[in-house]
């Protein structure tokens, strides 16, 4: 598996869980309600604004790391 694929999602049981590091660069909500959903208002389909991570939405320090470099761009 590549690196980028690693931090894209993870499994959990059966189900794959897409990381707020993948919708950011997705750019777009998909209305599906995911867990890390950095969207405004959450699970509203086609939203783009991003919403400030809570803790437990993070992946890690590469999300804020990515904001920094402006890799991906968020309302932090």
């Amino acid at each position: 598996m590549a690196e980028s694929e690693e931090r894209d999602y993870y499994l959990e049981g059966d189900r794959v869980v897409f990381t707020r590091t993948y919708h950011l660069r997705r750019g777009v909500c998909c209305g599906s309600g995911c867990r890390h959903c950095p969207f405004h208002p959450r699970g509203t389909k086609g939203a783009t604004k991003h919403a400030a991570p809570r803790p437990e939405e993070t992946n890690g320090p590469g999300d804020l790391e990515a904001v920094a470099s402006g890799k991906v761009e968020s309302d932090l």
